[in-house]
């Protein structure tokens, strides 16, 4: 059985930990309560715009699932899915650019890897 190519791979591993990471605080803000206390608050990536991110991420996910199963899909779908991820995940992070937290940065250099596995599939030859 075969495992899929390096793109697929990276397009697959790179979609689900961005999936992941959606749900992760991509906006913090803090404030100081008595001498000793904080409260935070945080946004998931998942609020406003992030949810169209979500949306793409799940379908390029589902996406090149189907192809590992060997089923032929129109040649181009990830990589046009990768791009719109990228797309989508640029425009959260800059929309959102108040009180970014790691998660943000993290999810940016994962749409910039997903954007990097849909130009590599781009490029293998289908068996």
């Amino acid at each position: 059985m075969s495992f899929g190519s390096a793109g697929r791979l990276v397009l697959l591993a790179a979609g689900a930990l961005l999936f992941v990471d959606l749900f992760l605080g991509w906006q913090e803000a803090c404030i100081r309560v008595g001498a000793v206390g904080r409260v935070c608050a945080s946004r998931s990536g998942w609020q406003g715009f992030g949810i169209a991110v979500g949306l793409a991420t799940t379908a390029l996910i589902v996406w090149v699932t189907i192809e590992l199963t060997g089923s032929r899909l129109p040649r181009g779908g990830a990589a046009t899915l990768a791009l719109t991820v990228v797309v989508l995940a640029a425009i959260e992070f800059a929309t959102h650019a108040e009180n970014r937290s790691w998660p943000a940065w993290v999810g940016l250099a994962l749409a910039v890897t997903i954007g990097a596995g849909g130009a590599l599939s781009l490029q293998e030859r289908r068996p």
